[in-house]
């Protein structure tokens, strides 16, 4: 995302405990997202519920918040809660220098990305999109470099692609998919990704 521009700083202060109705947080822009981007919030779905953890990313399509949490430092969590479903955003505070660090490696794949070119990684895409297609499952691009596989809204998969980089809570479609995956010719067998939250 880029940097803000045209004072949005001055607009959008990102202090602790600032608070955004739902309808107004789904209208900011890419940029305003940015400054939320790593930021601890709480979340209040239309259905009541509290979703906390730190903003990995928000998909400027769907405007669906993606959050991460580390619990008890083991493995990463994350949460998929649909741009309509937000009530409103709480600011709770900043991320750590140790929390960047790992905000930062959730798409590193266990160092997998690190050593495939921006090439390679557009063409795993590419294939994968194909792949997919080819077995009638819907793809989508989305995010705001068309980085993510979209699957009916339900699944998004992330670079570089691989069986770990699928973030749903649908276990028949996270299960479809996944098996798709490692199925797919030329393509080893990483390990499995566990289910995640997804909110509708």
């Amino acid at each position: 995302m880029a940097a803000p521009m045209d004072g949005r700083e001055d607009r959008l202060t990102c202090k602790a405990k600032q608070v955004f109705k739902g309808t107004d947080f789904v209208e900011l822009s890419p940029s305003d997202w940015c400054l939320l981007v790593s930021k601890r919030v709480e979340v209040i779905s239309t259905d009541s519920k509290s979703h906390t953890g730190w903003i990995f990313t928000v998909d400027p399509v769907s405007r669906s918040i993606v959050l991460a949490d580390f619990p008890d430092n083991q493995r990463a969590m994350t949460e998929v809660i649909m741009g309509h479903a937000i009530h409103t955003v709480t600011l709770v505070g900043d991320p750590t220098p140790q929390c960047l660090d790992r905000l930062n490696g959730l798409l590193q794949s266990g160092g997998q990305s690190d050593n495939l070119s921006a090439e390679e990684i557009a063409q795993r895409k590419t294939d994968l999109k194909q792949w997919l297609e080819k077995h009638h499952i819907p793809v989508a691009l989305s995010g705001e470099n068309s980085d993510l596989l979209s699957i009916a809204g339900a699944l998004y998969i992330e670079p570089p692609y691989g069986v770990q980089n699928c973030v749903s809570a649908n276990e028949i479609i996270l299960a479809r998919v996944q098996a798709l995956i490692q199925a797919k010719p030329e393509l080893s067998s990483p390990r499995t990704c566990s289910n995640e939250n997804f909110h509708v």
